[in-house]
């Protein structure tokens, strides 16, 4: 992830959203606990 949006939380995650470097939509969700990336979109 290239710039960041937003980071919002959601129960037991965080969820960031940003662009990356070609400017395509990308969403990371991070358990909140471990720091485990759960899902890249």
């Amino acid at each position: 992830m290239d710039e960041v949006e937003s980071i919002s939380r959601r129960r037991n995650v965080y969820v960031v959203r940003g662009l990356d470097r070609r400017d395509d939509e990308m969403r990371v969700v991070i358990d909140r606990r471990t720091g485990e990336v759960l899902e890249v979109r």
